[in-house]
């Protein structure tokens, strides 16, 4: 008697059994139907155009603020806080587009301030001036660290990029 029960009970759960994701399947065709009927018609698919710089959805790091600046000066052999610099960069914030946590001074817009070039950005330079150009608006992504005596910040450009 019990082996009829087991094998009753066995026939039940076999052929309640799925063979598949029939609803995932069949979406995915009426998906590639629709694609083959829009590529004999005069339909527009949107043009997707990659951002110029990062945008405010992707996560940005602790400490490091993303802004938009127009360049002013570029200063070879400087110093800030006491940490000399192969290579500075004075800019006129245009905007900043966003700050990771744990930000202690923050920029503004509007505000002029001396950023620290890293070491393996200035290696040659001529080829750092020419890049950074006067006048020309950047998308920067800088650093902060605080200097020696906890009392000012210093920042230090992680990287730039023209914004046409």
């Amino acid at each position: 008697m019990d082996k009829v029960v087991y094998l009753l009970l066995m026939m039940v759960l076999f052929s309640c059994k799925t063979t598949g994701n029939t609803q995932e399947k069949k979406e995915e065709q009426n998906y590639q139907k629709k694609e083959v009927e829009n590529q004999g018609s005069n339909v527009n698919t949107p043009i997707i155009k990659k951002p110029t710089y990062i945008s405010s959805q992707d996560p940005i790091n602790p400490g490091t603020v993303h802004l938009i600046a127009s360049v002013a000066k570029i200063t070879k052999d400087a110093s800030i806080c006491g940490k000399s610099y192969k290579a500075t960069v004075t800019v006129k914030v245009n905007s900043v587009k966003g700050s990771g946590s744990g930000i202690v001074n923050m920029i503004s817009a509007g505000q002029e301030i001396t950023f620290g070039i890293r070491k393996y950005m200035a290696e040659d330079f001529e080829v750092l001036k020419q890049k950074l150009i006067k006048d020309q608006e950047f998308f920067f992504i800088v650093e902060e660290g605080l200097c020696r005596n906890m009392s000012q910040t210093a920042y230090v450009v992680s990287s730039f990029k023209v914004i046409n």
